[in-house]
């Protein structure tokens, strides 16, 4: 699977690996992985605890209390939190929904980067340190 955007951190599902917003890694588990990934699939909609089961348990008997620490580590690797939450809400007696975006992120993307061309592609062909550069002014745009 593809690395992809959530919040402002890089989760590459192949390695096991959230890249936050400074630069640093962490691992995670392959079943918090796996469960992030399936709520990844689906942003905005319910998964119930049931298809988490199912899909990353695979009929293996686990209690419910795996499906909470897993998504209590999600949490704790985005900074979110259950009460205020701005990455997995809880849908009592339901699931979860992943409700930050999801995007895809560029091969060897890494949080922060910007298009290769930037400023360029922002300012016309003025380089970043031209006057009037970082004021908006560009020669092929009328004034208001």
């Amino acid at each position: 699977m593809e690395s992809f955007r959530i919040a402002d951190r890089v989760v590459d599902p192949s390695l096991n690996r959230i890249t936050m917003a400074d630069g640093s890694t962490v691992q995670v588990e392959p079943k918090v992985m796996s469960v992030l990934v399936v709520l990844s699939e689906r942003p905005g909609e319910v998964v119930t605890r049931e298809e988490l089961l199912s899909r990353v348990w695979n009929g293996v008997f686990v209690t419910d209390d795996a499906v909470h620490r897993t998504i209590r580590e999600l949490r704790r690797r985005f900074d979110d939190d259950a009460e205020a939450p701005r990455v997995i809400e809880t849908i009592r007696k339901r699931g979860y929904r992943l409700i930050a975006p999801v995007e895809a992120a560029a091969k060897g993307a890494r949080v922060g980067d910007r298009p290769r061309d930037w400023p360029r592609d922002w300012l016309g062909d003025r380089p970043r340190d031209s006057p009037g550069a970082w004021h908006g002014a560009r020669s092929d745009v009328e004034p208001m």
